[in-house]
């Protein structure tokens, strides 16, 4: 079974706790990277570009602009907005989120709803 590699950017240590406590738990998943701000972010994704991106649209150095992100990384990488407000919260977001593979995952979220995230884009 071909296991899909993660990143996740967060800022705040529970969430991060949480979060990778839940891709451990499935075996379909893989985390290569954590990074705690869009800063390294920038750095970082375009070496390791990762299948699944969860993504807190509200961590230090993002600027609300989703398109700066997008522009940064692999046209297959799905990124999962992890904060607790929508995309559509964001300047300039949604009509951007519309035309690539941004997911929503809103806080606070439960294993469940984190499985039925996962098994809906694994089932796309």
């Amino acid at each position: 079974m071909k296991r899909l590699t993660c990143a996740v950017v967060e800022d705040e240590p529970l969430a991060i706790q949480m979060l990778t406590g839940y891709i451990a738990r499935r075996a379909d998943l893989e985390l290569i990277s954590v990074m705690d701000n869009v800063c390294d972010f920038h750095d970082v994704i375009k070496k390791i570009a990762p299948d699944l991106i969860f993504l807190d649209f509200q961590t230090p150095c993002f600027d609300g602009d989703i398109g700066k992100i997008l522009i940064s990384i692999s046209t297959r990488s799905v990124i999962i907005n992890i904060s607790a407000s929508p995309v559509s919260y964001f300047t300039n977001t949604l009509q951007k989120s519309l035309k690539r593979n941004v997911y929503e995952l809103l806080k606070p979220f439960s294993f469940e709803k984190f499985n039925e995230c996962i098994d809906f884009l694994l089932n796309k």
